[in-house]
């Protein structure tokens, strides 16, 4: 597993983590899992905005996933489908607080969608709040900077579409978010 880390103009930082591998390391998994407990604690909203069906999942992995992620974001949080095109592409949001089960839901959302972007606003904020935001500002922003610009939020997680990464974007004044990822993978960052 790999990372570089990129000051952005702004005074933003991408943290990139490389090397997962989803689908057949239950070590990286595991991985995942523990980065995603030690960014959010207990009782954080996590706002998603989620974009068509992962060509790189099992047809059959797909189907299981389809009911189990939307039906676990219905029952414990909220989803909205913002557009779509046909039954495999479209735009979703969602809303849901943290909890033990949440690491697995990114798991599964991360096999389900192409794109899977996550994070914690600065302020409350509701899911018709998110969806008027996105409707402003647009549906999507490199690297996260426009939420992070637009101080919707101190840290913007994104799935690499190749499956294999994640990227960290945050203000400099958050480096702690580096030291709690440096601590899970037990290297210095």
């Amino acid at each position: 597993m790999g990372y570089k880390k990129e000051q952005l103009n702004g005074g933003y930082i991408k943290l990139s983590l490389g090397g997962f591998d989803i689908y057949d390391s239950p070590d990286d998994v595991i991985k995942l899992k523990d980065i995603f407990s030690n960014l959010f604690v207990e009782g954080d909203t996590l706002f998603f905005f989620l974009m068509r069906e992962e060509d790189l999942t099992a047809e059959n992995e797909l189907i299981r996933l389809r009911k189990s992620v939307i039906n676990h974001f219905e029952s414990h949080g909220q989803y909205y489908l913002v557009d779509q095109l046909d039954s495999r592409r479209f735009a979703s949001i969602a809303a849901i607080k943290f909890d033990s089960s949440i690491p697995d839901l990114i798991i599964d959302s991360w096999k389900l969608f192409y794109a899977c972007d996550f994070f914690v606003p600065r302020f409350p904020f509701s899911l018709d709040d998110y969806l008027t935001y996105l409707f402003e500002h647009g549906k999507r922003g490199i690297d996260g900077i426009k939420h992070l610009r637009n101080e919707l939020t101190d840290m913007f997680c994104i799935k690499g579409y190749d499956s294999e990464s994640l990227y960290l974007c945050y203000n400099e004044d958050s480096e702690d978010v580096a030291d709690r990822i440096a601590r899970v993978l037990n290297m210095a960052i």
